[in-house]
């Protein structure tokens, strides 16, 4: 304040507009030279934003500009479209995206929206050179290169665009049927009405006011059909605690359905925000958007109450044909300026009195991303892409702002990946177990791994089978006798003493919990034949070895042996 209030040294005082040229800009914020007023998407990169000083007298154009946004950066304007001497205060666009709706006070015009054949950088579309505020970019930057261009789709005797006069009063909000045929107004007056274009010719014939569906107390703020064009939702100025600040109309009779009425659930809420609230003290509520959700009749409100932001949800019931408040959740805690609802129903952005973007998952309605530094004034404007992947914001600071609009806040990042090492821990121990239990055999053989009477069928750590291989020693220890008794016999009476053979040593792994294996060792006198001492002495020391071996390899089969090492084994 102190700084703005300090004269240059040639007397003159700083503008406010130069003020906020010379603050730092983020990618994702650009300065469109006027105030912001209204916003939509052409498609999921494409966004056009609107607004104006009024008179020209002002020296503040009126115009709606073409902008691309990406993810990380909102790019400067690429195409203007001016609009005289009346500022856009709200764009509709259509439901196939090839016109959008301006708004100007209590008439509309329809502008083409058109792909601009030079988009690949052959012819540059650059802004009028007598515009002061936006110089025009290079002729072969980048950002001079525009995806689409915005033209009158029809024009009037004095070559501007014409326009047609729905209301004497000026339109609040407007918002196209699924079909594109009719169009719901909601003036200041409080009327909420239904537009259609003469002869159903919406390219040449003009939009008339055709149908008052009924009227609020107060200026209506939101509107939104039905998914099957049915059913109209509108809010209002209006107290949502002692009158219908919310109603559900009837498109095939034009008549009221009901009134939304949270009086317990608002009251709840302010009991909850100010705890310190004095009891005679009256509370002030009003709602600032609506919106049906896309699979039922269920809606999505936003409110102030007391100064703060209030997302609430309602739940159709079919027998009684009305609608009971289920949930509602604070947003913040500023007045809710600017409001709009992702075209797939899952999120709410709320703009604040303070300049800051709240988005909420409507799901669980929990903020997920609050970005409080996005405007230095209030929100004037929102407005999601066609794929709800991003989000633009609008202020009468003259700043439009970019956002990705399910942001993960870090929180939530770190969240996840504490998740990812839990499941991968998991994975690893199951894995660990699966192999040490045998694989598929050792899970799905319906065998226990630890042994019954038929002794131990697999080992717990590699899935070798001990009994075969108990079996295959018998075998082998046989064979190895019958073939040194055979040659002994055919060596004859000298033999010489064989070449100690060495012996593989089996270690066993220790009998846990079971009884150890007590070897009785029983010397019986044997009597060497005088005429054969060699065949008598490797015969026997081939069955001694044997037998000692046989001995030992049968406890096997009852002892358990769960703990023993795999090496052991």
């Amino acid at each position: 304040r102190t700084a703005a209030a300090r004269p240059h040294l040639d007397g003159r005082f700083p503008s406010p507009s130069s003020s906020m040229a010379r603050q730092k800009l983020t990618p994702n914020t650009k300065k469109f030279g006027m105030p912001l007023y209204a916003s939509a998407w052409v498609d999921g990169r494409t966004v056009l934003v609107a607004g104006g000083g009024g008179k020209k007298s002002s020296g503040i154009p009126n115009r709606v500009c073409v902008a691309t946004f990406d993810g990380d950066t909102l790019s400067d304007p690429l195409f203007v479209c001016h609009t005289d001497e009346t500022a856009p205060q709200a764009l509709v666009m259509f439901p196939d995206a090839s016109r959008v709706l301006c708004v100007f006070g209590g008439d509309v015009a329809v502008y083409d929206v058109s792909p601009n054949p030079d988009a690949d950088g052959s012819e540059s579309n650059q802004l009028g050179e007598d515009e002061v505020s936006d110089p025009p970019p290079e002729a072969n930057s980048a950002a001079a290169k525009t995806p689409c261009i915005i033209a009158p789709a029809r024009l009037a005797a004095d070559g501007t665009a014409f326009r047609s006069q729905i209301a004497s009063c000026d339109i609040k909000c407007a918002a196209f049927s699924s079909c594109g045929g009719k169009l719901a107004v909601g003036l200041e007056d409080g009327r909420v009405a239904l537009c259609e274009f003469e002869n159903g010719d919406d390219k040449t014939s003009s939009l008339k006011l055709t149908t008052t569906i009924g009227k609020h107390s107060d200026s209506v703020t939101s509107l939104s059909f039905s998914r099957d064009d049915k059913l109209l939702v509108t809010t209002s100025s209006e107290s949502a605690v002692s009158h219908d600040g919310a109603v559900v109309w009837s498109l095939a009779t034009n008549e009221k359905v009901t009134a939304l009425s949270p009086s317990a659930l608002v009251e709840n809420a302010v009991a909850k925000s100010r705890k310190k609230k004095a009891r005679h003290q009256k509370t002030i509520a009003s709602y600032r958007h609506c919106r049906f959700d896309n699979s039922s009749y269920g809606i999505v409100t936003v409110l102030n109450i007391d100064g703060e932001g209030f997302v609430m949800q309602w739940q159709h019931d079919v027998s009684s044909n009305n609608w009971t408040a289920v949930r509602s959740a604070r947003a913040t805690r500023d007045p809710i300026s600017s409001a709009a609802t992702s075209p797939d129903g899952q999120a709410v952005a709320c703009g604040t009195a303070e300049g800051a973007v709240v988005v909420v998952d409507v799901q669980k309605l929990k903020v997920m991303t609050t970005d409080k530094n996005a405007h230095m004034i209030f929100v004037t404007t929102m407005a999601f892409s066609v794929d709800s992947q991003f989000l633009v914001s609008g202020s009468a600071d003259a700043s439009a702002r970019g956002a990705v609009a399910r942001k993960v806040s870090p929180v939530a990042a770190i969240a996840r990946i504490v998740v990812a090492l839990a499941l991968l821990v998991l994975v690893t121990l199951f894995l660990t177990v699966f192999m040490r239990r045998g694989g598929v055999a050792g899970l799905l053989g319906g065998e226990d791994t630890r042994t019954g009477a038929g002794g131990i069928t697999s080992d717990a750590m590699g899935g070798v089978d001990v009994a075969d291989a108990a079996a295959q020693a018998k075998e082998e220890l046989a064979r190895m006798t019958e073939a040194a008794a055979r040659r002994a016999a055919e060596a004859g009476a000298s033999v010489p003493d064989p070449t100690p053979q060495p012996v593989v040593q089996v270690d066993l792994p220790e009998m846990t919990g079971a009884e150890e294996v007590v070897e009785e060792v029983v010397e019986e006198p044997v009597e060497e034949p005088a005429e054969e001492p060699a065949e008598e002495s490797v015969a026997d020391y081939a069955e001694d070895y044997a037998e000692e071996v046989v001995e030992a390899v049968e406890p096997i089969d009852d002892a358990p042996i769960d703990d023993a090492p795999s090496d052991e084994l």
